[in-house]
């Protein structure tokens, strides 16, 4: 096209030539802008019908940019945004915008009433799906949805009334039905999650509050609930933190703050006490741990807390209720092995040799090669034989570990004043055993070697001794004969 040409012959003026050439460059582009827009449509859909959502998507995105007032763009992302896992709310915004541009856009109507099901806007949904079937009677898809919503808001009140009953498990199979109607409902949601705590479903909290935080950062209620199952799990370090974070977006919410703080107090307690029991200060130690246990009643929790106690009341000499601590936590867990040892050796100290030995033999069936549990074992099994034998120290009234000088002071005291010739003639047969006795007690603890074997629970001269003899083992008839006489 030679424009100066036709402006020479007339056909344009000559200043229009250029204004001329503007237009058909405009026109150029438009046209090919318009290609350009319908070449990302073809793309978007050629991707969707792949299942290549992501890629779907962008081109869609790009194509809107292009073209920002075309409804049906809108409502083919929108369908990529419901083929998609939480993206819900952008396929609602698309579909708004649809109807926005095209209010009478059948498809538009019923997809928007669908997702707003999702989301448990009943009300809402209600009004698109009769608006679909004033566009086309007897629709099925929207008379069935009509039926799901009506299903769900009486499920709604039921779920309610099991909820207000304490009926948490009926009313978590309730919320549970809703939710398949309903996943989005936020609300239906964290009262699941509610329910699941009081149930002990922590795995259901868990991923309920996750879902809601998800779409919801600052939701304190979702905060609440997750940081209460992790209290059920006795994580309170994480708990105290999700409670601060609620509390940052919700700074008045009362129960928020309660569990915040109660989870401080707690993590106080419990490393104070543990501060206590590294410096063997067993009685404040006690003090904290009693206080930690009343905050947080839970399994989880209270076990650990218990077995320190155990321990702790132990060391502070209060050897019945560090069994019944030890008593407590083994009840809960049989396979506790620290705490099974903890009430051996109380048990141990407090002269229950049988079931010192019984408890060690029950840890070391659990832990074979526990150093503790072998030598406390051993110990055990000593003075469980120990116990079976007559009280040698006792007969001379020395303690276990009186020296020699104060056994042989000893045995001429009781000697001297139990000789069978300063007894009655009806008392003369009982002050001859307990004359021998004396005597029978003085040839062992005054041996060293014989002290030594008596201590470890040994048999001497292979003769078992036993409270059930008549006698001394090892007198009348034994190693040793004693004549009514001083030794000396």
């Amino acid at each position: 096209l030679n424009l100066r040409k036709l402006s020479r012959i007339g056909l344009i003026a000559p200043p229009m030539h250029k204004l001329f050439f503007l237009s058909c460059v405009l026109l150029v582009i438009s046209t090919a802008l318009s290609q350009e827009e319908k070449s990302f449509v073809v793309q978007a859909d050629e991707a969707l019908r792949e299942n290549k959502l992501d890629l779907a998507l962008n081109l869609y995105t790009t194509a809107l940019k292009q073209s920002p007032n075309d409804f049906s763009i809108y409502y083919k992302r929108a369908t990529v945004y419901l083929s998609q896992r939480d993206k819900s709310e952008e396929a609602l915004s698309d579909l708004e915008r649809v109807l926005a541009l095209k209010p009478d856009f059948f498809q538009g109507i019923y997809r928007h009433g669908k997702t707003l099901l999702q989301h448990g806007r009943y009300q809402e949904a209600k009004k698109d799906f009769e608006e679909a079937l004033r566009l086309k009677p007897g629709y099925s898809l929207a008379e069935e949805s009509l039926r799901t919503l009506n299903r769900a808001l009486e499920l709604e009140v039921i779920a309610k009334k099991h909820f207000d009953q304490a009926d948490y498990v009926g009313a978590q199979q309730i919320y549970t039905e809703l939710l398949s109607m309903s996943p989005d409902h936020k609300n239906y949601r964290l009262q699941r999650a509610n329910c699941a705590l009081h149930t002990g479903d922590t795995s259901l909290v868990l991923e309920d509050t996750k879902h809601v935080l998800k779409k919801d950062s600052t939701n304190s209620n979702a905060y609440l609930y997750r940081g209460k199952v992790l209290i059920l799990v006795g994580d309170v370090e994480s708990a105290s933190k999700i409670f601060g974070q609620g509390l940052r977006f919700d700074p008045d919410h009362k129960e928020l703050k309660e569990n915040f703080k109660k989870a401080n107090t707690f993590a106080k307690l419990t490393k104070r006490a543990e501060e206590n029991k590294k410096s063997e200060r067993w009685e404040e130690a006690l003090i904290d741990l009693i206080e930690a246990i009343k905050i947080y009643p839970t399994p989880d929790l209270t076990l650990p807390l218990e077995h320190s106690l155990c321990e702790a009341y132990f060391k502070a000499g209060n050897l019945d209720k560090a069994l019944d601590a030890c008593t407590s936590v083994i009840e809960k867990d049989e396979s506790n092995v620290d705490s099974l040892v903890w009430r051996a050796e109380t048990r141990l100290k407090k002269g229950d040799y049988d079931g010192a030995v019984a408890d060690y033999n029950k840890a070391r069936s659990i832990q074979p090669n526990n150093r503790r549990v072998l030598e406390g074992l051993q110990e055990a099994q000593i003075q469980q034989k120990k116990s079976k034998q007559k009280d040698l120290y006792k007969i001379l009234g020395v303690p276990k570990d009186a020296t020699t000088s104060q056994i042989k002071k000893a045995y001429h005291k009781h000697a001297l004043e139990s000789h069978p010739d300063k007894a009655e003639a009806d008392a003369k047969e009982e002050a001859e055993t307990k004359f021998r006795e004396i005597n029978e007690a003085y040839e062992v603890l005054s041996d060293p070697e014989k002290k030594q074997k008596y201590d470890n629970g040994e048999d001497l001269q292979g003769t078992p001794q036993s409270h059930g003899q008549h006698g001394f083992p090892f007198g009348g008839g034994g190693p040793f004969n004693f004549h009514f006489e001083f030794r000396h």
